[in-house]
């Protein structure tokens, strides 16, 4: 078990969309330090350059997986980050653990690599089927087990929510609206492909199948599921049968005490309000809202049923960073997965 110092951690993919904002919210752990980045050259390197550099603490070393002549040329050329080549880089002299947020199939091209660094690697979903499943504060098989995969934005969602009211769900179905992120179709005009409605076969199979794995006695299950461009913001609602009878208010009581989820008041009916209206009332109070969010399901009655729909929208532009971090504290720590999330979420701002 890891004690004492900081928590070093290497993100491959660091000027990445998901390995920038992931090296952004690490600033902000105070048990955790972000020791490497390895980085490719191109067109996101300018995160690092002109952005990240510029407002967040530089890791230690930087990796440019390149030639020597990139590296030496990239060098030269600047003088606010000195980049490494990659052949420099021993991954257990540096860091502890390795967040690999490059595209999917990325990372098995390291795969030998990762296996002479013996510690935890820690994939996306992309990776699926490889690895095994973490998806706080859920974690399938033993953590003798090396190399680990996150659950996707919608995965990462339900966890929390089903932990809460593991004791209590017979069987659920749930229908699930996301950000597409395909191809669009080019022989049709842009505001026309923007504003339809795509399916995900190959997505939902996969989901059903990773939320079969990770409840395998219950009857939970993805009904639906419908992707739609430019949506920061996904949305789901879950139709939830319980094993006994219980009060709305008793689920909203859990469900408020749960990390990584914010109960609206009833009034709430959209994702433009959570975003342009409760998102900045919460700022009042020097906190930021946590990336699901449950609203629109009149969560305040003394009535007892057992049948019962939960509506959520998740942020997208946090739910995939923050799993991560827990994951962290879960492997190297051996945290208790629900205790890594609150202290995630407290130093993330959300509490």
């Amino acid at each position: 078990m890891h004690t004492g110092e900081p928590i070093r951690i290497c993100i491959r993919g660091m000027s990445g969309m998901l390995g920038n904002r992931l090296a952004i919210c690490l600033d902000k752990q105070k048990d955790m330090t972000l020791t490497a980045g390895i980085v490719r050259n191109g067109v996101h390197l300018d995160k690092i350059l002109n952005g990240f550099a510029s407002t967040n603490r530089l890791p230690e070393h930087i990796y440019l997986d390149a030639g020597k002549d990139v590296v030496k040329s990239l060098n030269k050329s600047q003088s606010r980050v000195k980049f490494e080549h990659i052949e420099q880089l021993n991954l257990s002299d540096v860091c502890d653990i390795v967040i690999d947020t490059t595209p999917s199939g990325n990372g098995k091209a390291w795969r030998d690599r990762y296996a002479a660094f013996g510690k935890y690697v820690v994939f996306q979903s992309g990776a699926f089927p490889d690895g095994s499943l973490i998806t706080p504060p859920y974690l399938i098989k033993d953590k003798r087990e090396k190399f680990f995969r996150q659950g996707n934005c919608i995965i990462s969602a339900l966890s929390p929510i089903f932990y809460a009211l593991d004791e209590m769900i017979e069987s659920a179905k749930i229908n699930v609206i996301m950000q597409y992120t395909g191809k669009l179709l080019v022989d049709i005009p842009t505001n026309q492909r923007i504003h339809s409605t795509y399916l995900a076969d190959e997505l939902f199979l996969q989901m059903n199948e990773e939320l079969g794995s990770l409840f395998p006695y219950k009857n939970i299950r993805l009904s639906d599921l419908y992707q739609v461009p430019s949506l920061d913001y996904y949305s789901m609602s879950l139709h939830l049968v319980l094993k006994e009878k219980v009060t709305k208010k008793n689920i909203r009581k859990i469900l408020m005490d749960t990390p990584r989820i914010f109960v609206t008041p009833d009034v709430i009916t959209s994702t433009y309000e959570i975003d342009h209206f409760l998102r900045e009332q919460v700022k009042e109070s020097g906190n930021d809202l946590p990336p699901i969010t449950v609203y629109g399901c009149d969560l305040a009655d003394d009535i007892r049923r057992n049948e019962i729909v939960i509506r959520a929208a998740i942020y997208s532009r946090t739910i995939a960073v923050l799993p991560n971090i827990d994951a962290i504290r879960m492997l190297v720590k051996d945290e208790d997965p629900i205790e890594a999330m609150r202290r995630t979420d407290t130093y993330a701002g959300f509490s």
